[in-house]
């Protein structure tokens, strides 16, 4: 037992000398990326972070043995577990989907990076960072959509690999600024696509610091989001139509808060017939997908409950969820759609 925890503690030692250094992008609402060579400027990698599973990032183009590795970075995330959501092969289509190629097995190396003040310019910023010890294989099913994969770091075991490697680097005074977990990504086999078989796609990855719910891709405006007279059901206004969102006559609902693009909503659901004390429940409703998302909830924030208070934030054009988690700490989420 002694050996193995020597093994690894050399490891990480051995992990914590060899710093690279990799200059991510900064100009996208989701997340950072670092790529050294683009494989066609038609399609980069800011395609797998725009909630578009028509548009998609070809990591090899005429030449499937060079395939870019890409370095993204992990966003914080409120709950325990961190998982990596990807969109294999080209989603415009599943036409287009079959004819490429797409990965069959990815390799993820975790590293621990840091930013110094000074080394941030108006677009991108350069990192260094520190491989840590664990390297991650995950297969994907030949499948078009979205496959979820659990990460091998939670934030709890990152958050002791950031301590070691800080006091080890006595960096904490040195002018850092930031601190996160960065993957590299790399294709490792694919699978191979009936017509551009040296054209490997991914049409989109995200983590679960966001919801995405799956919709189709429509241009309509919703004019109005308003309850009906008996305060039973949730209504839209489109073009020249009425739309149910949500219905529930065993209760009355008041909206108390509208998201500007008018794609979000949170509910207050009381009991119509009162008997005593009256409970209520807070429901997120996703109004383009015509939806309450509560129950997918439970898997993002730790400690939450069906029903317990939930609110919606905007900044700089972004939704996000808020709720009070049972640590006294606050729980964060985006809310997204990704358009199919």
């Amino acid at each position: 037992m002694l050996v193995f925890l020597l093994a690894i503690w050399f490891s990480v030692l051995k992990a914590q000398t060899n710093t690279i250094e990799i200059v991510l992008v900064d100009t996208l609402a989701y997340t950072h990326f670092g790529l050294k060579q683009m494989s066609h400027k038609n399609y980069p990698p800011s395609h797998l972070f725009d909630s578009n599973a028509k548009t998609c990032w070809v990591s090899a183009f005429n030449d499937r043995s060079v395939t870019k590795p890409l370095y993204i970075r992990v966003p914080d995330i409120s709950s325990d577990s961190m998982i990596i959501n990807i969109f294999s092969g080209y989603g415009k289509s599943e036409s287009l989907y079959n004819k490429n190629s797409r990965p069959k097995e990815i390799q993820l190396t975790y590293y621990y990076a840091y930013l110094r003040d000074g080394h941030v310019s108006e677009n991108a910023y350069q990192c260094e960072a520190c491989q840590l010890p664990i390297k991650q294989i995950i297969s994907l099913k030949d499948t078009f959509g979205v496959q979820r994969f659990q990460l091998l770091y939670d934030t709890n075991n990152f958050a002791e690999h950031q301590k070691r490697i800080l006091e080890n680097r006595s960096i904490y005074n040195n002018n850092v600024i930031d601190t996160f977990l960065l993957v590299k990504l790399e294709i490792m086999d694919v699978w191979e696509g009936d017509k551009y078989k040296d054209d490997i796609c991914i049409s989109e990855i995200y983590f679960n610091d966001c919801y995405m719910s799956h919709i189709e891709n429509s241009n309509y405006e919703i004019k109005r989001v308003y309850l009906n007279a008996e305060e039973n059901e949730l209504l839209i206004e489109k073009e020249d139509t009425t739309v149910a969102v949500y219905t529930d006559k065993a209760s009355v609902l008041q909206n108390i808060q509208l998201s500007d693009d008018r794609k979000w909503a949170i509910l207050i659901a009381m009991p119509a017939e009162r008997a005593g004390r009256t409970e209520t429940s807070y429901l997120v409703v996703d109004i383009a997908a015509k939806k309450v998302i509560n129950q997918e909830l439970t898997h993002y924030f730790s400690g939450y409950h069906l029903g317990d208070p939930i609110f919606l934030e905007e900044c700089n054009g972004e939704v996000f969820l808020i709720y009070d988690m049972t640590n006294n700490e606050t729980g964060k989420i985006k809310l997204r759609h990704l358009r199919y």
